[in-house]
């Protein structure tokens, strides 16, 4: 917006008022985006990783991860007043997942005739592996209720096209006419799986986490 427009009609021909306008313009101009940079709850989609690891620190979020992209950030501090409300419970647990991975299915123990009072995560997202189980686990082991066990992860990937994969884990079950690959690895006794439906040309056999 120009100064000049604020001016009273007497004063827009004014030859000494339009020159104070020239000359505060760019000091005007330097307050309003000193200005914006003060809107730090509500621009949280175009704060830098600094500044969201500082904003998470303010807030407290002790599910937050320094290490996560930058948009699973946002995504984390987007929710963080409605999982601190939630915290504990499946609902909780589904949207700090959700943030992380994308689409993901919670099961409790009574879904898939296990013991009380487990539960298990399946996560659709072609972007997550298993070298990110580690801090994924420490997530949820701090938004989950003390109580709760998690038994099992799994990772379920799609692709239609045919290229290479290589796979870094333990192989457990390979079904060609189904290609579908299951893969399982231990880490604190989680069991994780990753299942892929497309073409797989390669295995590569590796314990990844002793």
């Amino acid at each position: 917006m120009e100064i000049k427009n604020l001016l009273p009609p007497f004063l827009q021909n004014d030859i000494v008022a339009n020159a104070y306008c020239v000359a505060l313009t760019p000091i005007f101009d330097y307050m309003e985006q000193q200005a914006k940079d003060l809107l730090i709850y509500t621009n949280i989609e175009n704060l830098n990783s600094e500044q969201l690891d500082l904003l998470a620190y303010g807030y407290g979020c002790y599910w937050y991860d320094p290490n996560l992209y930058i948009e699973q950030k946002r995504d984390l501090l987007t929710n963080v007043k409605k999982v601190f409300k939630i915290a504990g419970t499946v609902k909780g647990l589904e949207d700090v997942v959700k943030s992380i991975f994308g689409e993901s299915k919670i099961s409790e123990w009574f879904e898939y005739d296990s013991q009380f009072p487990k539960f298990k995560i399946a996560v659709d997202n072609e972007d997550a592996t298993i070298s990110q189980a580690k801090t994924f686990l420490n997530i949820i082991n701090q938004v989950k209720n003390s109580r709760s066990i998690l038994e099992k992860i799994t990772f379920i990937k799609n692709s239609h096209q045919n290229t290479s994969v290589a796979y870094y884990g333990t192989v457990s079950k390979i079904i060609r006419n189904k290609e579908e690959l299951n893969i399982t690895s231990n880490i604190s006794n989680i069991k994780f799986d990753i299942t892929y439906y497309g073409s797989i040309s390669k295995i590569i056999r590796s314990e990844e986490f002793e």
